[in-house]
This record gives C-alpha cells, structure tokens and sequence, in this order.
C-alpha cells in the first residue's frame, strides 16, 4: 500500500533504507504527474494530435471540471496536462545548464583578456554573466517560434482594409460577377481563422516561456539565498529577497507577453502607413510627423519612469525587511509594550512607499496618455493635409483609412507599455543577476571518510568584513569594489603574518628560558621580522586562531566562553560560514 506524497511514493515501512534517504520534494507544474501514486504514460499535451494541440482540444477535460464544479481548486490542477518541459525539474535543470555555460563563458573572457595583457578593458570595463542571455538561451525556442507566429498574424491584419476597400466598390459596381464578392467573403474568413489561430498560440507559447522564467528564477534565487556568504547576507536582507521572488519574478513573467511588441509594432505602423499612403497620397505624411514628435517625449517619459521605479524598489525593500523583523520579533514587542512604535514606522516607510507609487503611477498614466493620444492626433493631421490639398475624401478611402487607423491604434498604445514593462524588467534582471553573482560559503572539506565525526587542524577563522557593492552599475563602482576586494585581501594577510610572528616571539621567548636557542640567534631572528604598525588589532580581523578540534559520533560537546570569545564563530567554521 503506497500514498502519494507530492511527487514521491513512500511506502508504510518507513524504516526501510529506501525511505530514510528518500527526497521528499514539492513540484511547482507537474504534480498532475503522480494522481493516483501512479505515473501516466504521456500528459494529454504530449499525447495530443496535431488538430487537438491547434484547437487546444487536450485543455477541454479541465475545463469540463471547471463547468461542472462552477470553481476550480488547487486539487484540481492534477488534471492540468502541462508539456513535460514546463515541470520545475525540467525548467531548473535547462536554467543551471546555460547559467554555468553563461559563466563558463565570461571566465573565458577574463582569461582570453589576461592572456593578451590587456589591461586597459579589464579595468575599463568589467565582464558579467548576464542573465538575460541565459532565460533567452534556456527558454528563448518557444517564444522565436511565437514571434513567426505574431508576423503571420500581422500580415493577415492587413487583409481586412483591403478586402473593405473592394466591397465598396464591389457594392457600388451593380455590374460585378458575383464570384468577385465570394472571394473577397472567402479571403476575409481564412484571414480572421488564421489570426485567430496564430494569435492563439503566441500568447500560449509566450505564457509558457514566462512561466518557465518565472519558475527558474524563483528556484535560483531560494537556492542561493540558502548557500549566501556571511558578509553578503548582512547586506541582502529577507525584504529584498522575497522582492527577488515575488515582484521581480512576476515582472520578468509579464515581459514575456508583449515583448515582441517591441519590433512588430514597427512593422504594423509601417504597413498601416504605406496602405495609408496608397489610399490618401503624401497627406499621410500629416501623420508620420505626429509619430516622430511623439517618440522622444516618450524616451523621457521612459527614463523618468526609470527612475521612479527603482526609487520604487528600494521603498519596498525597506518596508518588507521592518515587517520581517517586526514579525520574527513579535514576542519581544508585545513584552516590550512596541506596538505603537513599529506600527508609526511602519506607516511611516508605508507612507514613503505609497508617494513613490503615486508618481510612478502617474508616469505611466501620463505614457499611456500620450501614445493613446497619438491614433486620433494621426487622423486629424491626416485627413486636415488630405482635404486642404483639394483632394475629395471618398466613402471607400475613407473607410479604409479609419480601418488603417484603428490598426495603427494597437502597437501605439502597446509600444509605450512595452517600453515600460522593459525598464521595469531591465531593473529587476539587474538585481537578480547581481544576487546570483553574490558570493557562496565555503564548502567543507570531505577528509579521508575513513571515520565519521568533525575535526580541525590548526584552523584559522576570519569573516569577511568588508561590504559588497549591491547594484555596481557603473565602471567606477566596480573598480572600487575591486579595489577594496584588494585591501581586505592585504589586511588578512598582513594580519596573518603578524599572528604568525607574535607566536614565534612566543615560541622563542620559551626556548630561551629553556636554553635551547642562544640569545644571539634569538635577537637575530627577532629584527629580521616585520612590523605591521598600522595593521588593526589582529583579534578584530582574525575571528579565532589556531583551533583544533575534534568530534566524535555520540559525543556531547559544551563550547563555553564569554560573551565575544568566539563560540559562534567555532561553529560557523564548522559549518563553512566563515572563512579559514
């Protein structure tokens, strides 16, 4: 007898050796996989003929649940017949494969760089894994292939003004076979079965790509934030890691649905305005003009936005981490009587949060305005050149250029909310990337495995002090990093080397007054040695020196000291926290 346990079958021997080392794991996608304890041949997508993956037809059994029970619930996603390559182990596994190669890669570079001597670019400029290039070559397929999509569906946008422009003068013409409206009905029915159709998929294909990278990233981000050096978690609190996976994941998610917007609204605006060109003339030119005043007012627009975003981001942080601290500490707090004081400073971070929304909201409102502006001033500008030129508007032109118009009207207005969404994701790619990029703890040692316990020898413990740069986006950030990586460098080794020689002063003191070293050899091995004077105190660099320890299976092991002495350090040593 077996019972499902996400993901994982454990039987009722428990003490089975099988089940003591069995993983117990939740699936973000795929638990539909084990109904039952049992797993399926193929999901409903993978086994799915080419007309039920056109029409969506393997997606109908979950939407037979929903009509029956009116609400779908969480046990229910057991029916969702995802593709195998959307499970989260399928997804975490392509993004730690082309993450490695992204790194891999810039390691080359560095390399390539000092091999040739070229100093100038390494210190110029600084090479970084990019995380962008790795989502795209993890995931990037699918959403190509929604692209071809979106272009198929463009083109046959344009089918409808033409074939309007025809039944005008299909309509007016009395003498016209009728054969000549039949085909213009057939070309406007497989136009809209064909948009309809490739518009469909793209947006399936595009959610699913932003559901990997959203899945991915949350998965990287609580992985290494379980793994994160001593030094470089003093400085990423808990608020700005569930920022990580919550507001930036969920933004790179959304990026992923119009993205393509960024070149095919291009593409519409141009069509539109060559037809428009045929049908009205260089009146259309009325229009353009309106077009290219409005692009550099956008480009501010984005860049205030910008701005306003990542002054957003930092508010949030801050009152995220004073509402984990505030939670993790309730007991303090309400013993303390605290109340009122956390809840004035929550509201108060709150109160800072909210007026940096407020004029981010009101910059994008202000973007929408604008480009939602621009289809109605094109028209205006259009048709005003079109009749003061002494032309006559015609029921066909015009019917066909209002149709134009309309299609005008939809990259328009995406485009500023595309460039928006790319400012905001841009931001957040940056953060994660640089929270990837943080340093790990050291990994422990195995030894010999010859017998199980711990032990140290002769272990010198030192944390980490000096503190990351968090957002290095600038060249001079890095190059101050990279020299206050130097001087801490220097500091632990000088400081080493004056621990070493105090304890060979000590050494020697103790071998005179055995006699075995002369005085002579003594005061010559004294003045051959360097004097650090400017060096901090050793004991604020070097957390505990020289320990040895050892530990046995079963053995119970009190460390005592006083406040200071090092007790936690021993054990982050142990555990690989600290440096040794």
């Amino acid at each position: 007898m077996s019972k499902t346990m996400y993901g994982s079958v454990q039987d009722e021997d428990a003490n089975s050796p099988t089940n003591r080392t069995a993983r117990v794991s939740e699936p973000l996608l795929q638990s539909w996989i084990y109904r039952n304890g049992e797993m399926p041949d193929e999901p409903g997508y993978q086994s799915a003929s080419l007309w039920s993956k056109l029409v969506f037809g393997w997606f109908a059994p979950l939407l037979e649940v929903g009509n029956e029970k009116g609400q779908l619930d969480p046990s229910d996603m057991e029916d969702l017949p995802l593709p195998l390559d959307c499970t989260s182990q399928s997804v975490t596994s392509a993004f730690d494969r082309c993450w490695a190669d992204e790194k891999e890669r810039v390691r080359n570079i560095a390399l390539s760089k000092t091999s040739k001597g070229d100093k100038d670019q390494r210190t110029s400029q600084k090479v970084e894994p990019s995380l962008m290039r790795c989502l795209f070559w993890a995931f990037g397929a699918d959403f190509m292939k929604a692209g071809l999509l979106k272009l198929v569906h463009d083109c046959c946008i344009f089918v409808g003004p033409q074939v309007l422009h025809g039944l005008v003068y299909f309509l007016r013409d009395a003498d016209a076979p009728l054969s000549d409206g039949l085909y213009l009905t057939l070309a406007v029915t497989v136009s809209q079965l064909t948009m309809s159709f490739c518009l469909r998929h793209y947006f399936f294909r595009c959610y699913l790509t932003g559901l990997r990278i959203r899945t991915s990233v949350v998965v990287a981000v609580y992985r290494k934030a379980l793994v994160l050096e001593a030094s470089e978690r003093q400085v990423r609190t808990v608020g700005q890691i569930t920022n990580l996976m919550s507001v930036d994941a969920q933004r790179m998610q959304d990026l992923t649905t119009y993205l393509h917007a960024i070149w095919y609204s291009f593409i519409q605006i141009g069509l539109a305005l060559y037809f428009l060109w045929k049908q009205l003339g260089p009146s259309c030119l009325g229009g353009v003009l309106v077009i290219l005043i409005m692009m550099p007012v956008t480009k501010y627009v984005a860049q205030w936005i910008g701005s306003m975003q990542k002054r957003l981001m930092k508010a949030k942080d801050e009152r995220v981490e004073i509402n984990n601290e505030v939670l993790g500490s309730m007991k303090v707090i309400k013993l303390q009587a605290w109340e009122e004081s956390f809840q004035k400073r929550i509201l108060s971070l709150r109160e800072v949060e909210l007026n940096q929304l407020f004029w981010y909201m009101m910059g994008s409102a202000l973007s929408i305005m604008l480009w939602s502006s621009v289809p109605l001033l094109v028209s205006l500008s259009t048709f005003a050149a079109y009749t003061l030129a002494g032309n006559e508007l015609e029921v066909a032109s015009a019917l066909t250029a209002l149709a134009l118009f309309e299609i005008l009207r939809f990259p328009l207005f995406m485009l500023p909310q595309v460039i928006n969404r790319i400012v905001e994701a841009s931001i957040s790619f940056t953060r994660v990337g640089s929270f990837l990029l943080c340093k790990e703890h050291g990994n422990i040692e195995p030894g010999d495995m010859a017998t199980p316990g711990v032990k140290i020898e002769n272990a010198t413990f030192v944390y980490n002090s000096k503190k990351p740069i968090v957002n290095a986006e600038r060249e001079d950030a890095w190059k101050e990093q990279d020299l206050l990586n130097a001087k801490w460098e220097s500091t632990i080794l000088r400081s080493q080397l004056a621990d070493a020689e105090h304890r060979i002063k000590v050494l020697l003191r103790k071998e005179s007054k055995r006699g075995d070293v002369p005085a002579n050899e003594q005061t010559a091995l004294m003045s051959e040695m360097v004097s650090f004077k400017d060096d901090p105190p050793q004991e604020h660099i070097l957390s505990l020196r020289r320990i040895d320890f050892e530990s046995k299976p079963g053995e119970l092991i009190a460390v005592v000291g006083a406040v200071g002495a090092g007790k936690s350090s021993l054990i982050n040593g142990i555990l690989g926290e600290v440096r040794n």
